[in-house]
């Protein structure tokens, strides 16, 4: 069988040191991040091989989707043989997993989104710094955890974006 290595979120496909990277596990990635966070000349090269090992590697292993995808037929195959007790118990612990995977990629996201806005607004972006204002502050409050120090810092800047506005008006 013809096996390709996994796509890339740009449609390429990755084929150097392909066979290092499905082996990389947990502590390999740990070790990679905290080599190229200490040193003082590390470049935006080294960053993206590393992003782009790390995105094969998600793909190419079996991972929370395929627990989940699991999870799913094998409540389906009790719901076959009239187990509904077995088959409910399975799908409340899909829910449930779901449940604590949004509340993740809502912190996650709305995080993310504070940053790119401050970002903006410090490179002098103030239209795409609102917009990604707005997105982030939707965020808050779904994750069932306090805001993120960096709202703080977001408030303040969309706050002063929006009196100097105010001002030239």
């Amino acid at each position: 069988m013809d096996h390709q290595p996994p796509q890339l979120a740009d449609g390429r496909r990755y084929a150097s040191n392909h066979k290092a990277a499905i082996a990389m596990q947990h502590d390999d990635w740990a070790a990679s991040i905290k080599n190229i966070m200490s040193s003082s000349d590390t470049t935006v090269d080294e960053w993206e091989a590393l992003l782009k090992k790390t995105e094969v590697v998600a793909r190419a292993s079996v991972g929370d989707w395929h627990v989940q995808q699991t999870l799913a037929l094998y409540a389906d195959f009790h719901r076959d043989k009239q187990q509904f007790e077995a088959a409910s118990k399975l799908d409340a612990r899909i829910g449930d997993d779901a449940d604590e995977q949004i509340r993740y990629w809502n912190a996650a996201s709305a995080n993310a989104l504070a940053h790119a806005a401050i970002d903006c607004f410090n490179g002098n972006d103030k239209i795409q710094g609102v917009a990604l204002a707005k997105r982030a502050l939707k965020h808050l409050g779904h994750s069932g955890e306090p805001p993120f120090p960096v709202f703080e810092k977001l408030i303040s800047e969309l706050r002063a974006h929006l009196e100097g506005q105010a001002k030239k008006a």
